[in-house]
């Protein structure tokens, strides 16, 4: 390969890694994470992708079970209920 060649590969490499660099300062951080968790996720086998998630939101889920059964008519009834059917479910 020529010097010049060399050289304009070298520079057209920097210019690449500049505007990447560039690229990546005007994007939120959290995009970059949830980005890299994809990435990691997309190179874990499908049977294993679940393992560990969990579907929904915990703390949204208890507020919305906490907003619900204040406004319920049969709030301690209702909640007796709810929390066997979830001491069933975790068994």
């Amino acid at each position: 390969m020529p010097p010049s060649d060399k050289n304009s590969r070298e520079a057209a490499l920097q210019e690449l890694k500049r505007q990447i660099a560039a690229q990546r300062q005007k994007l939120d951080p959290k995009v970059l994470k949830l980005a890299a968790q994809a990435a990691a996720l997309a190179q874990t086998p499908p049977d294993k992708r679940a393992e560990g998630l969990v579907p929904y939101d915990r703390s949204a889920a208890a507020e919305t079970i906490r907003l619900f059964l204040q406004n319920h008519p049969d709030a301690a009834g209702f909640e007796k209920e709810l929390l066997a059917l979830l001491n069933q479910a975790e068994k």
